[in-house]
């Protein structure tokens, strides 16, 4: 299932251990920083990317060719994430093209930007 993937990549992200609450130096979680973002997530993001491929019936949908579950997890693990990680994911997934379309159509979805727009601003 796509959406159990998406939870296997923030999973392995939390497992890394190189978030503000994570325990370490900061040099520490900075090196796993570093090797999350340029080696693992995007290792990750490609399984991602194949499963979609076997899943998705036209371009901008995870499954079959209406907006489901699984595009508004992907698009969760990729745009609305913590806002210091954003242009990292971006670099991320920057080679699969099938979750590129998946994130921009959800985006322009006018109930998720209106969300978007409205909802409160915190941390999370």
């Amino acid at each position: 299932c796509v959406a159990e993937h998406c939870r296997d990549v923030k999973d392995a992200a939390r497992f890394k251990g190189f978030s503000k609450f994570s325990k370490g130096t900061e040099e520490e979680k900075s090196t796993k920083r570093k090797e999350w973002f340029t080696q693992d997530l995007p290792t990750m993001l490609k399984k991602v990317e194949d499963a979609v491929q076997l899943t998705s019936k036209e371009k901008g949908f995870a499954v079959g060719n209406s907006l489901t579950y699984a595009d508004v997890a992907i698009w969760s693990l990729l745009q609305d994430c913590m806002e210091g990680d954003l242009e990292e994911t971006k670099e991320a997934y920057g080679t699969c093209e099938a979750l590129k379309a998946i994130v921009e159509n959800v985006s322009n979805h006018p109930k998720v930007a209106e969300w978007v727009e409205k909802r409160p601003v915190s941390m999370f």
